[in-house]
């Protein structure tokens, strides 16, 4: 069977003691021959564990809480995911209002308090943080509290801390703003380098109420090769932009249809080596660390796609 072997932290990796190599968020082929082969996932890192396993139909079944695995239809990939745990205690940022006290610390991994006259919550994030500031806003008769942290790249956490505290959003995003109204900036790294910016209504969670896509100024579907075409128009879906730019004539009047005939895909990929050269692998969540690819096929006239086949 055919498997690939990553992790969000640095790794050395076993197969029944042999060393196989070094792995990150690149993953590393391997053909398992053996059943029940036991898999050493040694970290290199001092904050995060090691995780082995015997790789059987149990496992792939059901993975333990941090490891995530793909099904590739022919083979499988399998990630380890950072539990980003500090055990030193660190408080990053602390704000007190007369409504409501709310921290962010470290403590054996990310957490959060946030307490007000109603409710006390406490939660715990598996990000890691060099800083963090905390922000408090009004929307539609509601009280949040908004949460960046910040790292490689920032996230945000929105609380309704209106009666009982509740997350009702967390979002990777390149820039936010709460005046006004709340607002979101979130930049792809893309083929077309999308640029997402998003108003957010709010009715018990929150919605998105106007969406602006735009690409990069640079970017032109002409000079795009052919292969790399499916890619382009699935991120597009991707994003909630108009995919018509890479329709032929004859598929423009459904391509409101797509969407719903591809799925509610979150990614897609290139094929694995076990796959055709041709097929496009979309991928799709499961369960919260099981995923599944599916492959399509696409054909083209007069270089825009005018059909697109499931291989399954």
């Amino acid at each position: 069977m055919y498997y690939y072997f990553a992790s969000g932290f640095p790794s050395a990796v076993k197969i029944n003691g042999a060393f196989l190599g070094i792995i990150s968020n690149q993953p590393k082929f391997c053909d398992v021959v053996s059943n029940d082969a036991f898999i050493e996932i040694c970290s290199l890192s001092p904050t995060e564990p090691s995780v082995n396993f015997l790789l059987n139909e149990e496992f792939l079944l059901n993975p333990p809480e941090n490891v995530m695995v793909t099904d590739l239809k022919g083979g499988y990939l399998i990630k380890c995911n950072p539990l980003c745990l500090n055990e030193k205690f660190n408080l990053l940022t602390q704000e007190k209002t007369d409504f409501f006290i709310a921290s962010v610390f470290t403590d054996n991994g990310l957490k959060i308090s946030i307490e007000t006259p109603y409710d006390f919550f406490a939660d715990q994030i598996r990000l890691n943080v060099k800083s963090a500031k905390i922000e408090y806003f009004s929307l539609k008769n509601h009280s949040f509290v908004l949460i960046s942290l910040i790292f490689e790249k920032q996230h945000i956490i929105v609380y309704d801390v209106t009666n009982k505290i509740e997350k009702v959003l967390l979002k990777e995003v390149f820039s936010y703003s709460i005046e006004n109204g709340f607002q979101t900036v979130e930049k792809r790294q893309d083929i077309a380098k999308h640029e997402i910016k998003t108003d957010w209504d709010f009715n018990e969670k929150f919605t998105a109420k106007n969406v602006t896509v735009t690409t990069s100024p640079d970017y032109s579907v002409k000079t795009l090769p052919l292969p790399v075409t499916p890619y382009a128009f699935a991120e597009e879906l991707l994003v909630s932009g108009s995919p018509l730019c890479y329709l032929s004539e004859k598929m423009k009047p459904n391509a409101d249809k797509l969407k719903g005939y591809l799925g509610d895909f979150i990614g897609i990929m290139p094929p694995p080596i076990f796959r055709k050269d041709n097929e496009v692998g979309f991928i799709y969540k499961l369960t919260e660390n099981k995923y599944e690819v599916k492959y399509y096929t696409f054909e083209y006239s007069e270089n825009k796609i005018d059909n697109i086949k499931s291989c399954d």
